[in-house]
């Protein structure tokens, strides 16, 4: 039987803990200087010219000391400074990502918003391929629930990482039948741009698996459909033959369209790795003393 002075002491400990975690728990919200708040206030969309290239650079710089605080902050940042966020913690090499990190980065893909500072460096945030597939071994269960009836680039950019990882024939299940009708149907003359170019990718990187609704949109599809569905197929049939090193594959030569079944700005990214952020033209182009922090004032954007 437990004595009363027992319970007296195991309830004074779960007393004490709880008073520590509370500690420490602010001791981290106190933790966040004043300068890095204002730095990821500034990361925001807003109307004022280069704050955001100065708050990047500044955090970038002390990126490694403040990992956690980057990390925390990420849930109540905009679409442009979770970007940035995103993008600084990929150049982190001591950092390894959690699920909602690795979410974040999927659902910058099917977003065409990109922060002014990263220029020409980036195509649609293709730099987060490469980094999750990194990690795509544990994170399957996330991975597969994005292969679904939603984003067509951004359900390519999840079959691309479970094809390069090697773990896309475990996940053919996934590609049900209402999964693949989506991807179907995105090859057919639309206003979407690059949608035909993404569904066709999907459809040869799940091979033959891909033949029975190829058939049959060569029988229900529109001209566009048909076509890049006769291409794929005989590329399955060795009919016809892709070069390794050529990404293009014309419909047919009398049609002035046709689709890229991969991407030599991933392939480059893939290989070489991605572009640095503080080589980005605009952050090399800002001062180091941010006027955020100086109490200097910044123009408003022309539009």
């Amino acid at each position: 039987m437990v004595t009363k002075s027992l319970k007296k002491i195991a309830v004074g400990l779960l007393v004490f803990s709880c008073i520590q975690i509370s500690a420490v728990r602010a001791e981290q919200s106190i933790a966040i200087s004043e300068d890095v708040r204002k730095a990821l206030d500034n990361l925001k969309d807003d109307n004022l010219t280069m704050n955001c290239a100065e708050a990047t650079k500044y955090l970038y710089r002390q990126k490694e000391k403040i990992v956690d605080i980057l990390v925390n902050a990420l849930p109540s940042l905009d679409w442009q400074g979770q970007d940035v966020v995103l993008k600084i913690l990929t150049e982190i090499k001591t950092y390894t990502p959690n699920e909602s990190v690795i979410r974040l980065m999927l659902e910058r893909i099917k977003d065409e918003r990109s922060p002014n500072i990263r220029d020409s460096h980036d195509i649609y945030h293709y730099d987060y391929i490469p980094y999750i597939g990194k990690y795509a071994g544990n994170f399957k269960p996330l991975l597969k629930s994005y292969i679904k009836v939603d984003n067509i680039r951004q359900l390519w950019a999840v079959t691309h990482i479970l094809a390069k990882n090697k773990i896309l024939d475990e996940m053919k299940a996934s590609y049900s039948p209402e999964v693949m009708d989506f991807v179907i149907k995105n090859l057919r003359d639309d206003n979407i741009e690059m949608n035909a170019s993404y569904s066709a990718r999907i459809l040869f990187l799940i091979g033959k698996d891909s033949i029975p609704f190829l058939k049959k949109e060569i029988e229900q599809g529109d001209a566009q459909s048909k076509g890049i569905a006769e291409v794929l197929l005989g590329l399955f049939s060795g009919t016809r033959h892709l070069d390794s090193g050529d990404l293009w594959e014309f419909v047919d030569e009398l049609t002035p369209y046709g689709v890229t079944l991969g991407s030599t700005y991933l392939e480059r990214i893939e290989q070489e790795g991605s572009s640095s952020l503080i080589d980005f033209w605009t952050l090399s182009h800002v001062s180091d003393s941010p006027k955020f922090l100086t109490g200097g004032s910044y123009s408003q954007r022309e539009d």
